[in-house]
């Protein structure tokens, strides 16, 4: 189930492509035929046997319109598929356009994360180091008036799921995931050292845009300020601290945490680095005894800080953030020790040791986590826990980093 090397199922472009939707109704036995065919073996002859549209209450956090469909290949065995194209939701179509999250995640897996995996095999590091769920077709479609994507993969839902995060990882869940980070983000680390990359932001000129277009879009920055900023208020009523924490969203973060966190990123070497960026525990799958773990929806797949991917997972995944402080210890050793393995098993230096990057997680990554709580405070809507679980990070960010918020 999972993406291997040796038998990528990568899309191949043909003179006469399949149309790529704009709208749900698009997507239809016969559109996903037609796909199939324009694949590699063994889904071009598949015969399309069921095709469904998820509720969007069924999903959380997804920034996209999903289908699951099942197909018979040749062989008699029936596959399950994971469709996603844009969402119908005004807020995240723009969301999705003004990133180009559509263009990061279908070139991340077609292109990008196949290189990375080949890489990793060459190193003896395994097939499925990267452990994504294996890519079968993608495209999309920028213009103005057709602007549409598609992206299809294998379902990977009946050994692998998303834990209730209301519920929040156990500390073995978080180290699991943070491994299996580690492993992502020294693996394009050591693929970019050995390929002379300076700059993945130029060797993938596909990867998301993020921080140049949250610096730059009055639009964001006016729905920040309108919205998100007062919902963030709204989530301190009762606190016992809630004076000093409104004091300090109101008049440090509230117009200008977009400006303070760029400020922050520049000072950090980040284009050496490939991140996740959105890796909160929504988007990342366990089988059923928490063993072994999928990192999906790769659409904030960027240059950037390792230390915000760390710190959503290390920070935010656990329930009650006392549990996540007294785990920290061994959640920087889980991924300090893995990355610092595949980095010895390539031949190359580990960027930082222990104590620095234990120094980078209470700055860079705790603030980082506090711009991302910022952006997504709409999850108390769904998740009560997710109010608390911010208002530790801001208060850390207090205790550990005051000079981000002066």
């Amino acid at each position: 189930m999972l993406q291997q090397v040796d038998n990528l199922c990568v899309y191949r472009q043909n003179t006469m492509p399949p149309e790529i939707p704009t709208t749900g109704d698009k997507v239809s036995d016969s559109w996903l035929r037609e796909v199939l065919l324009s694949s590699q073996e063994p889904f071009k002859s598949a015969e399309v046997l069921h095709l469904k549209k998820l509720d969007p209450q069924e999903l959380d956090g997804v920034l996209s319109s999903v289908f699951k469909a099942q197909v018979s290949m040749r062989s008699g065995e029936v596959k399950k598929l994971f469709i996603k194209m844009l969402p119908s939701a005004d807020d995240f179509n723009y969301f999705v356009r003004a990133m180009k999250l559509d263009v990061a995640e279908v070139e991340g897996y077609r292109t990008a994360l196949p290189e990375l995996a080949r890489f990793a095999e060459k190193r003896n590091l395994g097939k499925d180091v990267l452990a994504i769920p294996k890519f079968i077709a993608g495209d999309y479609n920028l213009s103005e008036k057709n602007r549409g994507f598609y992206l299809i993969l294998e379902d990977v839902s009946d050994v692998y799921a998303v834990k209730d995060f209301e519920q929040g990882l156990t500390a073995e869940e978080t180290s699991a995931a943070l491994r299996r980070l580690a492993r992502f983000n020294a693996v394009a680390f050591c693929y970019g050292k050995a390929n002379g990359i300076s700059d993945f932001g130029k060797h993938y000129d596909f990867l998301n845009k993020f921080s140049s277009v949250f610096e730059t879009d009055e639009g964001l920055h006016k729905h920040f300020d309108e919205v998100q900023a007062p919902m963030f208020l709204n989530s301190l009523k009762g606190v016992e601290d809630e004076k000093k924490l409104r004091e300090v969203v109101e008049s440090r973060l509230r117009r200008n945490i977009c400006q303070r966190y760029f400020a922050v990123m520049k000072k950090e070497s980040t284009k050496e680095f490939l991140v996740h960026g959105d890796l909160w525990a929504n988007n990342v799958m366990f089988n059923n005894r928490g063993s072994d773990c999928l990192i999906v929806d790769w659409q904030f797949l960027s240059t950037g800080s390792v230390f915000l991917d760390f710190g959503l997972l290390a920070f935010l995944s656990m329930r009650d953030p006392k549990d996540s402080e007294a785990n920290l210890g061994a959640f920087i050793d889980a991924y300090h020790s893995e990355f610092s393995r595949v980095c010895h098993k390539c031949g190359v230096n580990v960027p930082w040791n222990k104590e620095k990057f234990e120094k980078m997680v209470m700055t860079s990554g705790l603030f980082g986590t506090l711009y991302w709580c910022f952006l997504s405070i709409d999850l108390v809507e769904k998740y009560q826990s997710f109010a608390q679980r911010s208002h530790w990070v801001l208060r850390k960010c207090l205790q550990h980093c005051p000079e981000y918020l002066e």
